[in-house]
């Protein structure tokens, strides 16, 4: 079939524009139309797959928390047409200039994405915490929400500092932060790892001239970052014990294999050459405290360093199927800490979260599982191409940040500014440069000078009469020259090292 036919059958599954939510659904769902309810997202979303909702019910000393995610599996219908492209696609990629959809944008950025003062389905997970924020109840139900705002992290995060604002809003968003802040230092303590750091970049353009950006710095994270982070976690992580325990075979988590020793040690020896002793890592409980120890230190960028460092150090995250779980093990997810781990909050953008969807429906009665979903072949083969498509997704959105970097350097023209040493190879050093949040890699030549000493983990600049004139280590501050070479087939930033500051 070509595409144009197959384009032509995916139009035809979808609702008609002006679609509105059938009388029986109200009478199905349950109703938070009434209960406080806002999404936090990026400046400009569009495709809001999440919101939550606060209630306060003092009598009972309890909060109730509402994860309304958007309930996408309700207008993709098994076997359709659009959900056999979405299955081929798995996931929305990201890229700076455009994103590459999974599902139409009918669905995408109107009828599933939960905008404020629309009525929306979801499939929700409604928490019930007490007053020390202790979990004493979850529910999984499909509800109707209708959000009262859609703010921005920073608009979320500007409402929590307002000490004047005593609004109804701002308590609950003070309230969500300081449950969040709960569960993070809960599974801090279990193991859990942070390990985002300052690596992510933020470009802005001259309007929506993609071909012209203005500036490129360093992504800003909010403490409401984290606070909608551990909400989606603690989602996930519910929705993976029941699918498990309820339909194991069917099931489709989320598995983080630990890291090999190896990739650690060399870390901890870099660390050791700057006096920085007490980093272990035999385990992710051990990794955790290590990280956060090294961050009481104050030190933001050796922190946001290490995070980028260990991630690296990471094996990759994997999907797996029930039916191949032989035991508790493999269901360990090692960046989170968490026994079992699926995904279940963004099914807008990826096709696992909509197959988690369905197994629910299966679970609680609402809706069958068609035999093809739950055959060991087609699970199997589905799953490999979701991490297929995943890991291709991310190196495409990794390759246009380093593109779009690319442009902007050539853009602005050779520039000098400092830089960090993040690690050492023979032929040169890999650095970190904060004011942009990018990172390079300077070529050092024994012809210039430079003698890489692999014992002691540095290069030494030694002058004609074979002196040692200073040496280049981990974290060392140094000076580049930043630029880009018009003539190379593949475009790359280039840094010429000029001085150890």
């Amino acid at each position: 079939m070509c595409n144009h036919s197959i384009i032509y059958m995916v139009i035809l599954c979808l609702p008609p524009n002006n679609w509105k939510i059938p009388e029986e659904e109200y009478k199905k769902r349950k109703d938070f139309r009434d209960v406080l309810t806002f999404s936090i997202d990026p400046l400009g979303c569009q495709d809001i797959d999440d919101a939550l909702s606060v209630e306060v019910i003092d009598e009972m000393k309890i909060i109730r928390v509402g994860v309304h995610i958007a309930d996408v599996s309700y207008f993709v219908k098994q076997n359709s047409p659009l959900d056999l492209e979405a299955s081929k696609r798995c996931t929305t990629v990201y890229l700076i200039n455009q994103r590459v959809e999974m599902l139409p944008k009918l669905l995408t950025t109107d009828l599933c994405s939960l905008v404020e003062n629309e009525d929306r389905l979801t499939y929700s997970c409604i928490f019930t915490f007490d007053t020390n924020y202790d979990i004493r109840d979850i529910t999984v139900s499909k509800c109707i929400i209708n959000s009262n705002k859609s703010f921005s992290y920073e608009q979320a995060q500007n409402i929590i500092d307002d000490v004047n604002n005593t609004t109804p809003t701002a308590q609950a968003l003070r309230m969500l932060n300081a449950i969040a802040k709960s569960l993070k230092k809960k599974w801090s303590e279990e193991g859990a790892l942070e390990l985002r750091g300052n690596s992510e970049v933020l470009f802005e353009f001259e309007s929506n001239d993609f071909s012209k950006a203005k500036n490129l710095k360093p992504y800003v994270s909010y403490e409401t970052n984290k606070l909608i982070e551990a909400f989606m976690l603690l989602a996930n992580r519910s929705v993976a014990r029941i699918i498990f325990q309820s339909f194991k075979a069917a099931s489709v988590l989320r598995r983080h294999p630990p890291p090999k020793n190896e990739n650690l040690k060399e870390l901890n020896d870099y660390l050791q050459s700057i006096n920085v002793y007490d980093f272990k890592y035999s385990t992710s409980k051990e990794l955790s405290h290590s990280l956060n120890n090294i961050n009481l230190k104050n030190d933001q960028i050796l922190t946001n360093i290490l995070k980028v460092l260990v991630t690296k150090c990471m094996n990759e995250a994997v999907f797996i199927s029930g039916y191949n779980v032989h035991n508790n093990q493999m269901l360990k997810h090692y960046g989170l800490a968490a026994d079992i781990y699926t995904f279940f909050t963004s099914p807008i953008r990826r096709y696992a979260d909509i197959m988690v969807h369905r197994i629910l429906n299966h679970i609680y009665g609402i809706e069958k599982l068609d035999n093809k979903y739950i055959d060991i072949i087609y699970l199997n083969k589905q799953i490999s191409l979701l991490n297929e498509k995943y890991r291709n997704a991310r190196f495409a959105s990794r390759a246009s940040v380093d593109f779009f970097s690319y442009l902007y350097i050539k853009k602005i023209g050779n520039q000098i500014t400092n830089a960090v040493i993040i690690n050492l190879k023979k032929n040169g050093i890999q650095i970190y440069v904060p004011g942009y949040s990018i990172e390079g890699i300077c070529y050092l030549k024994r012809k210039d000078g430079f003698i890489y000493d692999e014992k002691r983990k540095r290069f030494n600049k030694i002058d004609e009469n074979q002196r040692e004139l200073f040496h280049l280590k981990f974290y060392d501050n140094i000076q580049v020259h930043m630029q880009v070479d018009s003539y190379e087939i593949k475009c790359q930033n280039h840094f010429i090292f000029i001085k150890k500051l």
